[in-house]
């Protein structure tokens, strides 16, 4: 970026001509750093708090992972996005990094519930993994889909008034359609695989 370009070749190059000379961030990027700190500190506490709700009545330790594995694959797609549209990340991106988070684990919670719905009903996991993936599909590439739908209008909005939002909604439209794939190829894969250990 910009700023470390300006703080690995420029301030040096000044503070070597002036000796003495201080530079600081500004107060905006002081508190923009702040809040990213803030951000992620809060992050890492949800996804404990979610852990913990998925294991209670899952009864799992495993499978709530299974669930969240999709999760990072979400920030890998809305990272693709900003490459892909030529956007930089911003504060806004981070936080709908968040959302993506929360639509990531309902389409696995769903999958999965499904799954353990049919292994509890004496269906093979294989078997179970393949019907659950089809009775869930619609329901996932709908949510996918109407979200993706929804959020274009703002991805190829080209007034000022739209540059706030613009990253937001890159990064949950393009999150969520990396993560779909992710929920319905590797975390059924990861669920046998993890039932064959047992």
């Amino acid at each position: 970026t910009i700023l470390t370009d300006i703080q690995k070749n420029v301030i040096p190059q000044l503070q070597s001509q002036f000796p003495g000379l201080k530079v600081e961030l500004g107060q905006a990027r002081q508190k923009q750093e702040a809040t990213f700190t803030s951000l992620w500190g809060y992050g890492a506490l949800s996804i404990l708090a979610i852990y913990a709700l998925l294991a209670v009545p899952l009864r799992s330790y495993t499978q709530p992972l299974l669930i969240m594995l999709a999760i990072p694959f979400g920030f890998v797609g809305a990272v693709i996005g900003h490459v892909f549209l030529g956007i930089s990340l911003t504060l806004e991106s981070y936080v709908a990094l968040f959302a993506v988070g929360g639509i990531v684990i309902n389409d696995s919670l769903i999958l999965l519930a499904k799954i353990n719905e049919l292994i509890h009903n004496n269906v093979a996991v294989n078997d179970a993994v393949l019907q659950a993936g089809k009775a869930r599909f619609r329901a996932i590439f709908l949510t996918t889909a109407t979200t993706v739908i929804g959020l274009a209008p703002l991805m190829f909005e080209s007034s000022p008034h739209a540059e706030k939002i613009l990253p937001m909604a890159t990064s949950l439209a393009f999150g969520v359609m990396l993560s779909m794939l992710v929920t319905l190829i590797l975390v059924p894969v990861s669920f046998v695989i993890a039932q064959n250990r047992d």
